[in-house]
């Protein structure tokens, strides 16, 4: 039962309702006539009998609106006087769209029979679960299929030919079609039930939905009222014609496409089997007036290379019903058709018999993209919350959306378990959609609670999959759910639990359902074998927790390296660092900013030896033991990193600027067991933690264990063998989301980095005594492993900044103090505008990067401009995760450097893009943006202490990234944002640094920020956070971006703020602005 837990209270509260909140149409009230279907629809047959009904898109077979209405006379003649048929009897219809369909249905209605639709793709097993639920007495069908319907039933068969004769056992269409007619049984009372089409409604197996003459022409009557009517009726020779390719079984096809083109006098083309080359002629070959369609088929005539604007120009109206048509979409259709072309949308359900909602141009406001449209006149809603305590809820907040109308099925067909389930007190309907609805009382369907999945707008029940399943002999338990497929919409993935001792592979699992279900009910999405489905305790499956498991083998679309590989040597980081000290021994290798204090390479290797045998000797810690350090960039960090390395200890770098509980979360989280620091933050550390300190500046004592004690030990050698494969640094990072996490790093996954960036493809600077400022904090993997254990590998000089300020690097490139920038956007920024800095200051510069977070082009160009283009400029992608670098630009290959670029893939690393919505590892090719993941030798493997957070981010051994990405015909990769930080607006996405990218060209903005805000109507909406030179009006700035991209991605709101809060790196703290 669909949220039982307060269905009972819902129930109780709705009567206390009043008309708060009660939405109703915008259109006026009709009167319905109490009338039957069949007269209904006759009522106007005088005035075009000889004008063409129906005619077969293939075959050319036509009947006229007389011809129709003889034969089906013909038709409940035979029914009632030959089979002696009793009122209220049922006769099943297994036919794909043929021009005898209307005959077939009105002979048996007028006849005072129920007519159940059947999917003529289904199985033998589906059809004789329909047809025996529906108590069936007859089955009309094709000759085709008639093989199909004896394998799945004994019942009586009438079969439809192209010919006269009729096979074995068959009885003959055309001869009962073209016998005596008689007239409709008189005693039919309009509340009779007609049509069984089978729905899954909101959950579970499908069930006949009992819909009566009364809701039928009530429907007709509602859609073709003067405001919503899109089937034109001519008094003359003039017909709209209307092609018929969305099913007859279907009730969109039956209804909106079949009855509503009867009513109006139109010629209707039957279309047995759709195809895109069968739409294209259907395009080319007739003028069709109005195309009744599903998003598949809009998206179609879109992108179709043969359709052309001239194709579609013919038609007047193209509705799209049965799933949500993207907004992108329509704002494509309008293009190409030059916006000629009316394209509305519409929502139903079966048990609706089928419209509740419907776009009109006839009406202010009633299209809008994204939207569905009004309500039909006589019909009402309301939108009630998901899982709080029921209320009708205003406009533009999002709930289930329930209607009421004349149009509802009175209830489903022997089920009273599932109409208890549907419906609530008087008569209202819970559709399972959740919808909200503007100002304007137009309607937006924005999500589904129901559990259904939508394969090409048929819907396909998880639970009869689910069932079929079970049935294998090798299958314990199963729970299927739809993921995004970017053809059909959605297709069925299974998660299996195979049977203790069982093997089974996924193909045959796939084949087993494929073999007793239609071809839409297939599992397209694949299987996936699991250890348990995720339940609630009373045993409902958790399908949003099924849908986070991720899983694939698709391996194509993979990008690999174009340098080659490298080898990766069996050592520790120390033994990589010191394999050349004999090169450069007395060259220095890192002096402090500040105080002038410097070390040499040979210095650095003594002292760190020093540490590492008095953390072993003095402090008793044992093999992999971590400790913490807590030190801004002072030169003696890079002594105490190599000494814990050179002790086979763990290094946890812990940011300086932290508060007391961040700092001591993450001690504890990493279970240090010694903290290094400064003296005048050892009473901050103090408050921290119990275990001992080290203290840099002082002596022994009330402020720590000083650190000069620590270092004039003697060292010594290199004390034992420190694996490659254990951990070298578990330095702490929020991942893809969350609180920061400790990533296990090991010396193998470092070195593996250092040595991608010194391979020939990729090296960033030459083995020359270059001067390279040390201001990225050390405590950050950009800072630790590119700063420092880079320059010492290349056997530069880290200048050691332990306070960064602007004019501290003005300082340093005044003096000549600087040969390498390793930068991020801020600083790049700064160095493109800040007035004291001059292009003779940079021009000796022998490289400037950025990493860290995206650059705006106009940022690079500034730069650039400045330089006069002779300072090399690389950008780089990476994360904590990756050891530091995974993506970087090269002047060194082909197409390595473009401008908004991040470059190319690493050596002995793989790099793919995945669908957004982690549907389907299959990689995307290229320009098609979607989540980076990544695997190579300088991946973490993992959180530490944190299973559930490594299992979240590794699929199958790739890393997520979390980062939003592309890469073009050159394999060079563009990152475009983060998927965290996506704001969806109406369903579409947008990228923060496009919008931050756009503003930072308007010459009064210095620095901005953009997050998304609650939007009532569109779910978010960007705002932006704006640093300017001088006044500026949020008008102007909003007119400024709303210039350079899609109405969707213009600002909802402009705050000024006198700076953007950023992390030591550069990246917006945006937790900070919102």
């Amino acid at each position: 039962m669909i949220l039982s837990r307060y269905l009972h209270p819902l129930k109780q509260t709705l009567r206390r309702f009043a008309s708060d909140s009660l939405i109703k149409s915008i259109g006026k009230e009709i009167q319905i006539p109490k009338t039957t279907l069949h007269e209904y629809l006759w009522q106007n047959l005088e005035k075009w009998p000889d004008k063409t009904a129906t005619v077969c898109f293939e075959t050319q077979r036509s009947y006229t609106y007389h011809q129709i209405y003889k034969k089906s006379l013909s038709i409940t003649n035979f029914l009632k006087n030959s089979l002696k048929f009793n009122r209220r009897d049922t006769v099943g219809v297994v036919l794909p769209n043929t021009p005898e369909y209307p005959i077939v249905l009105l002979g048996a209605i007028q006849a005072g029979l129920r007519v159940t639709t059947c999917n003529p793709n289904y199985t033998s097993e589906e059809l004789r679960r329909q047809l025996s639920d529906s108590q069936s007495r007859l089955v009309f069908t094709s000759r085709e299929l008639l093989p199909l319907v004896r394998q799945a039933t004994n019942l009586p068969v009438v079969e439809i030919a192209n010919d006269r004769s009729v096979s074995s056992g068959a009885i003959s269409f055309h001869e009962i079609s073209s016998g005596e007619g008689c007239q409709p049984v008189t005693d039919i009372n309009c509340d009779d039930i007609i049509f069984l089409p089978y729905s899954s409604g909101t959950t579970g197996l499908p069930k006949g939905v009992q819909l009566s003459h009364y809701n039928i022409v009530a429907n007709l009557s509602q859609i073709c009222s003067p405001e919503f009517a899109l089937i034109r009726s001519y008094g003359d020779e003039r017909q709209d014609v209307i092609p018929a390719f969305l099913p007859f079984f279907h009730i969109y096809g039956l209804v909106v496409v079949l009855l509503e083109t009867l009513l109006q006098g139109a010629k209707l083309v039957t279309i047995p089997k759709f195809s895109s080359d069968n739409f294209v002629k259907l395009l080319k070959n007739y003028k069709n007036d109005v195309i009744f369609a599903v998003p598949l088929v809009v998206i179609m005539a879109i992108n179709h290379p043969n359709i052309t604007k001239d194709d579609l120009l013919n038609t007047r109206t193209i509705m799209s019903g049965a799933a949500p048509l993207g907004g992108s979409d329509v704002e494509r259709f309008r293009a190409k058709t030059d916006n000629k072309v009316s394209l509305i949308q519409g929502y139903g359900m079966t048990e609706t018999g089928p419209v509740t909602i419907i776009q009109s141009e006839s009406l202010p406001n009633g299209v809008k993209i994204g939207g569905s449209g009004f309500l039909v006149p006589n019909t009402e809603a309301r939108i009630i919350p998901i899982d709080s305590p029921p209320e009708n809820l205003p406009p533009n907040k999002s709930g289930e959306l329930i209607v009421k109308g004349p149009q509802v099925m009175p209830g489903y067909y022997n089920n009273p378990q599932a109409n208890q389930d549907i419906f609530l007190e008087d008569g209202w309907l819970r559709t399972g959609d959740i919808a909200h609805y503007d100002d304007d009382n137009h309607f937006f369907i924005t999500d589904r609670l129901k559990e259904l999945i939508k394969v090409k707008g048929f819907q396909v029940a998880p639970a009869e999959l689910e069932a079929i399943l079970r049935e294998h002999p090798s299958v314990e338990d199963v729970g299927v759910v739809g993921v995004a497929d970017p053809v059909l919409g959605e297709v069925p993935k299974a998660f299996v639990v195979a049977k203790s001792g069982q093997e089974v592979k996924a193909r045959h699992l796939e084949e087993f359902v494929a073999s007793k279900v239609a071809k839409h009910k297939q599992l397209k999405g694949g299987v996936v074998f699991v250890g348990a489905i995720p339940k609630n305790p009373s045993g409902k499956i958790l399908r949003r927790e099924l849908k986070k498991i991720r899983f694939c083998n698709h391996v194509d679309n993979v990008v690999t390296s174009k340098a080659k590989p490298i080898n990766i040597p069996n050592l520790n980081i120390p033994e990589f660092i010191w394999q050349n000290l004999d090169k450069w021994p007395n060259r220095t290798a890192i002096t402090c900013f500040e105080s002038g204090k410097s070390y040499t390479y040979e210095q650095l290797f003594k002292k760190s030896l020093s540490v590492a045998h008095s953390l072993r000797d003095v402090f008793k810690l044992t093999r992999q033991d971590t400790i913490g350090i807590v030190l801004p960039n002072v030169a003696e960090y890079p002594i105490i990193v190599l000494g814990a390395l050179q002790g086979g200890f763990r290094v946890t770098t812990v940011n300086a600027q932290y508060t007391s509980d961040e700092i001591r979360r993450q001690l504890i989280n990493s279970k240090s067991k010694l903290v290094f620091t400064l003296a005048e933050l050892v009473p901050l550390v103090r408050e921290t933690t119990s275990i001992p300190i080290v203290a840099l500046g002082t002596r022994s004592g009330t402020s720590g264990i000083n650190f000069q004690e620590i270092v004039s030990k003697q060292g010594g050698n290199f004390i034992e063998k420190v694996g490659a494969d254990e951990i070298a640094f578990l330095p702490y990072s929020s991942g893809t989301t969350g609180l920061p996490k400790g990533v296990e790093l090991t010396h193998s996954s470092i070195i593996t980095n250092l040595m991608q960036l010194a391979s020939p493809e990729f090296t960033l600077i030459p083995q020359e005594p270059l001067k390279i400022p040390g201001y990225l904090p050390f405590c950050h993997i950009y800072g630790l492993v590119v700063t420092l254990l880079y320059t010492f590998l290349r056997g530069a000089t880290v200048i050691a900044m332990p306070k960064f300020s602007p004019n501290h690097l003005v300082r340093i490139l005044k003096k000549r103090q600087a040969d390498v920038i390793f930068g991020v956007p801020p600083i790049v920024q700064l160095l493109g505008q800040h007035p004291n800095i001059t292009t003779e200051d940079l021009l000796p510069l022998y490289l400037i990067t950025s990493a860290a977070a995206p650059l705006a082009p106009a940022t690079i160009h500034q730069l650039r401009t400045k330089t006069n283009n002779k300072v090399k400029f690389l950008e780089g992608y990476g994360m904590t995760e990756t050891s530091a670098a995974a993506i970087i630009q090269t002047s060194f290959l082909e197409n390595g450097v473009k401008i908004g670029g991040s470059g190319l893939v690493l050596p002995n690393s793989q790099v793919k893009i995945i669908p957004k919505d982690g549907s389907t590892m299959q990689g995307l090719p290229q320009n098609q943006a979607g989540e980076l993941i990544l695997k190579g030798p300088h991946v973490t493997k993992g959180y530490h202490n944190n299973p559930d957070a490594t299992k979240s981010v590794f699929i199958d051994g790739w890393l997520r990234t979390g980062d939003l990405a592309y890469y073009d015909e050159h394999q060079h990769f563009f990152i475009i944002g983060r998927l965290k930080d996506i704001i969806k607006v109406k369903g579409f996405q947008v990228a923060p640094t496009e919008l931050e990218e756009v503003l930072k060209q308007h010459p009064l903005v210095v620095d901005c920020a953009v997050v998304g805000i609650p939007d009532s109507v569109s779910g978010e909406a960007p705002k932006a956070f704006v640093v300017a030179k001088s006044p500026v009006s949020e008008k102007e700035l909003k007119n400024f971006v709303a210039k350079k991209v899609s109405k969707y991605k213009r600002l909802k709101r402009v705050e000024f703020v006198q700076a953007i809060p950023r992390s030591p790196t550069g990246k917006i703290l945006k937790q900070g602005l919102q």
